[in-house]
């Protein structure tokens, strides 16, 4: 059983429909109920802040990825929980 020590928050800012697909690609989640209602929205510009866990200190974010989906990833932090 493989053991997560970091906590890695990014915030994802866009339009129109989100890429869901992202969150498997990224091994990530919706940090909060909030979070995960935003995705769905349809409201045009919105910030769904998303969470990955890692043995690694060092995120591995693929903001290149997200921007081509014209969503632009911000590393909040990366943190021991």
């Amino acid at each position: 059983m493989r053991t997560f020590v970091y906590e890695h928050i990014a915030e994802v800012r866009g339009r129109g429909q989100f890429p869901i697909d992202m969150l498997r690609y990224d091994q990530c989640y919706p940090r909060t109920g909030d979070d995960a209602h935003k995705i769905a929205s349809a409201r045009d510009d919105r910030a769904v802040v998303i969470v990955t866990k890692s043995d690694d200190p060092i995120a591995c974010w693929t903001e290149r990825r997200w921007a081509s989906y014209l969503w632009r990833l911000t590393p909040i932090t990366g943190m021991a929980p």
